[in-house]
């Protein structure tokens, strides 16, 4: 996420450029800087929430899951028994 936040950063950059060598205009500039700060609000987002302890939760969560799920499998994968010896 980090890297998606500098390359956004890197293409408002980019765009600067693109103004000063006359490639683009300044209304097409804003256009795709108000986009690109759009994009980084949105990032920020998810990088505050990734590092919430609500998505810590959430990770927890859904990795239990994931083992309960492997535990019925190999239960009921022919060949297992479910029963104890």
């Amino acid at each position: 996420m980090k890297t998606a936040r500098a390359s956004l950063i890197e293409c408002q950059n980019h765009l600067d450029d693109a103004v000063d060598r006359g490639h683009i205009t300044e209304a097409d500039r804003n256009e795709h800087d108000d986009l690109a700060l759009e994009a980084l609000k949105e990032v920020g987002g998810l990088l505050d929430y990734l590092q919430s302890p609500e998505a810590k939760r959430n990770a927890e969560r859904l990795r239990q899951k994931r083992i309960d799920r492997r535990n019925r499998r190999s239960n009921t994968e022919p060949g297992t028994s479910n029963s104890e010896p």
